[in-house]
């Protein structure tokens, strides 16, 4: 018994030095130049531009232009598209202003634009939803905008909610409804 404290301890050190490398060779010393080349800076003279002949430049055929398609365009800061169809009177259940200038679908939402101001949508919002059977759960508003609420509805298992944006340049308000089961 008294040999197992001795083989360990001797296991011990020889993991201990070989860890500290104490069998492995001495390293080779890396030689150092003893002299040091130096440069001797001569003075220069900046030469003077002379002038060349600039060389003509061909005519280069214009990139062709892509024709217009029939998706929306960008607006509304740059971040919303713009709807440009036939408003419908009701999309997936929630119910479109009969003032809607335009609307379409656009990403798996329903946008559309109406010439009154936000606070009127809002408050038709509010008061039409529950006449299709939508219970007003949540009120909201986007931070650092002009007025621009949202409102969330709920009616079982689904989940309707209306966004609105003030158009800086005119008196529009787009609308955006999106859905979810």
């Amino acid at each position: 018994m008294r040999s197992i404290p001795r083989v360990m301890l001797l296991v011990a050190c020889s993991v201990w030095m070989l860890s500290c490398g104490l069998f492995s060779p001495d390293p080779t010393q890396t030689p150092v130049p003893t002299e040091r080349p130096t440069s001797t800076l001569t003075p220069t003279t900046t030469p003077m531009p002379t002038s060349t002949d600039t060389p003509v430049p061909t005519e280069t055929p214009a990139p062709e232009t892509p024709t217009p398609t029939a998706s929306p365009t960008v607006a509304w800061d740059g971040l919303l598209p713009e709807p440009r169809g036939e408003p419908v009177s009701e999309w997936m259940g929630i119910p479109v202003m009969a003032e809607a200038i335009a609307g379409e679908e656009i990403r798996g939402m329903y946008a559309y634009t109406v010439a009154v101001g936000p606070k009127e949508v809002e408050t038709y919002y509010i008061e039409v939803m529950p006449m299709f059977g939508w219970t007003l759960f949540a009120v909201g508003e986007v931070e650092g905008k002009d007025y621009s609420p949202f409102l969330m509805f709920q009616k079982g298992e689904e989940v309707a909610s209306v966004m609105l944006a003030v158009k800086p340049s005119s008196d529009l308000t787009y609308v955006s409804l999106a859905h979810q089961e």
